[in-house]
Formats: structure tokens, C-alpha cells, sequence
């Protein structure tokens, strides 16, 4: 015979055995050379105008820079702190960096200001790196760990 739920034993685990460290961005540096070796694939398959090439390659070396701030966001805001329990915190990072932030500056940028196309994309693209410390600072700070398990089981 099994056990009801509310009786099997429960498990003590430490923060520090549980939560891995954070490896340094060193580990994606291979972004870099993956992204730009779509250049020649690029050449290959699309038509495009000399000044439309020079933006397509701007914007792979930028998105190889800034691919490895979102992995690591991505990472900890979808896949930690919503699994710990902490669904609000990404929403209101998200919502605050994307308008408040990238979309706010690109916008002026482009028609106030008419700066040209890679400082709009990299304006626009910049919410990653606003995002990062502030992730980093909840991932170490702990408050995205809650208890999800279900404790009051009524069979």
C-alpha cells in the first residue's frame, strides 16, 4: 500500500546545495563566431542592396554581443524565477525594461533625434544589458524562491 501524499516524508535542502553559481559570460563567447559565420549564408541566399548588406552585418555583430546578455536572462527569468515561484518579477521587468526603456529611446532616437539605423537597433536591442544586473541581483538576492509544493491535500 502507497503512502498518501501528506504523509511520505519531506526532504531538507539547503539553498546552497540546490542553487548552482552563475558561470561568466566567458562560456558564451561562442555566440560570436556562430553568428558571424551566417555571413556567408547571408550572401548566398538573400538580394540585397550594398547598404542593406552593411545594416544585415551591423546587426549580427550587434546581436552576437548582446545574445549572450538574453541567454542568460532568459535563462533565469523564464526558467528559474518562474519555476521558483516568481512569475511576477519577469512580468514587470520585461513590461518596465522593453517600454520604459529600449522601445522609449528607440523611438526618440529615430524621430526626434533621426539618429541613424545602428544606434536605433542598438537602442532598441539594449533592454538585454538593462535587464542583466537587475536579474542578477534577484537570482542572488533569493526572493524568487517560494514554496510551490501543494502542503494541504485533502484525499
Amino acid at each position: 500500500m502507497v503512502a498518501p501524499p501528506h504523509a511520505l516524508p519531506i526532504p531538507r535542502i539547503t539553498l546552497e546545495t540546490t542553487i548552482p553559481a552563475i558561470e561568466p559570460p566567458a562560456k558564451f563567447r561562442s555566440s560570436i563566431p556562430i553568428i558571424s559565420s551566417t555571413r556567408p549564408i547571408a550572401n548566398t541566399f538573400l538580394v540585397l542592396s550594398p547598404e542593406a548588406k552593411e545594416y544585415l552585418y551591423m546587426m549580427f555583430g550587434v546581436m552576437s554581443y548582446f545574445v549572450i546578455a538574453q541567454a542568460v536572462n532568459t535563462t533565469l527569468v523564464v526558467g528559474v524565477f518562474r519555476s521558483g515561484g516568481d512569475t511576477r518579477f519577469g512580468l514587470i521587468l520585461d513590461v518596465s525594461t522593453m517600454w520604459g526603456f529600449s522601445i522609449l529611446l528607440g523611438a526618440v532616437a529615430a524621430f526626434f533625434l533621426h539618429a541613424s539605423v545602428p544606434v536605433v537597433y542598438i537602442l532598441l536591442m539594449s533592454d538585454e544589458l538593462v535587464k542583466l544586473p537587475l536579474t542578477l541581483k534577484r537570482y542572488r538576492s533569493y526572493k524568487w524562491l517560494k514554496d510551490v509544493t501543494r502542503n494541504n491535500l485533502e484525499i
